[in-house]
Order: structure tokens, then C-alpha cells, then sequence
């Protein structure tokens, strides 16, 4: 998944949507990868220069999380940001 410069995803939740979603805390970006993976580099998240990436609740509640990979790669160019 590539995050292009200039692109912004954004995930202000409470607990009513979160319930929406069944899940119970905030994540922008969620990426699984599969058992047919050879490998980590198979599984990327790709932020640009100039791409954000921004999570929190909205109400009462702990954590958010802006970027969950499970067996993959965060690549996070300089000049991107995440701001959980």
C-alpha cells in the first residue's frame, strides 16, 4: 500500500463507531499479510514525503494506533509524518 505525497488519511473515532467496525481501538492503516508470504518485503506500507498519517479517539478510551503491520514492512519516508 503507497501513501502518495500531498495524501492524508485520517482516523478520529469514538467508541460508538469503533463498535461499527468490531474493533475496539483506533487504527488509520491496518495491513495483514497471508500464509502464503515468502517473506516481509511481500507486505509493505509506503509513506511519501509529504503523506500524513493521523489517529485518536474521540472520547473516553486509550490508544490509537496510526500505522499495524503483521509481518510486513513500514516504510516511512523522510518528510512523512504519523501523529497518534
Amino acid at each position: 500500500m503507497n501513501l502518495a505525497s500531498g495524501k492524508n488519511v485520517t482516523a478520529y473515532l469514538d467508541a460508538s463507531r469503533l463498535n461499527k467496525f468490531e474493533n475496539s481501538t483506533v487504527i488509520a492503516l491496518d495491513m495483514n499479510s497471508s500464509t502464503n508470504a515468502a517473506g516481509r518485503n511481500e507486505t509493505q506500507i509506503n509513506l511519501a514525503s509529504g503523506s500524513s498519517v493521523n489517529a485518536d479517539r474521540t472520547d473516553a478510551g486509550s490508544g490509537a494506533v496510526g500505522l499495524f503491520i503483521n509481518y510486513g514492512e513500514a516504510n516511512i519516508a523522510s518528510g512523512a509524518k504519523s501523529k497518534c
